[in-house]
């Protein structure tokens, strides 16, 4: 496997590590955790997409 297909394969898994933090670390009270949620929700579904077409590939 190149590098460029291993660093593919767990790509979605650094990013999801990523919207976790970013969740963890959004905490103060001007932050609107609705929106904040609803876009790291987007955010992890787009995630699942291109897992879903990576995996359509192999």
């Amino acid at each position: 496997m190149s590098d460029l297909n291993q660093f593919k394969s767990y790509l979605p898994l650094v990013a999801r590590g990523y919207l976790i933090d970013l969740l963890g670390l959004c905490t103060d009270a001007q932050t609107n955790q609705h929106e904040l949620r609803e876009v790291l929700l987007y955010l992890n579904n787009l995630i699942t997409y291109d897992e879903m077409q990576l995996q359509q590939e192999d």
